[in-house]
């Protein structure tokens, strides 16, 4: 989504959850940021972050519109009840593409 939106480099951030695919496909280094640099973002940035990451922004008044929601799990800490497929949707997480509006 970044890569085909033409998003210039210095314009997308990570906040709360560093995600080194998202550089990847962005092709280019996604900085992780903290939560007053996000507060001091211009309009038209990207942040990509965690559910964490979303409600810290929320009580933070920051105003932002949800561009993509994505359905996560952490590979790594695979458990059966994320391959057991009636269980997986209670596993996973939202991860979120947001704009600072």
């Amino acid at each position: 989504m970044v890569a085909e939106n033409k998003i210039p480099e210095g314009k997308i951030f990570c906040y709360h959850n560093p995600d080194y695919s998202l550089s990847f496909y962005a092709r280019s280094d996604v900085p992780t940021i903290g939560l007053n640099e996000v507060a001091g973002l211009k309009k038209g940035s990207w942040v990509f972050t965690d559910q964490l990451g979303y409600n810290d922004l929320k009580k933070k008044e920051i105003k932002f519109k949800v561009l993509k929601t994505f359905p996560s799990y952490r590979v790594t800490l695979l458990k059966l009840s994320f391959l057991y497929r009636k269980t997986r949707e209670r596993q996973l997480k939202n991860d979120y593409l947001l704009e600072i509006i």
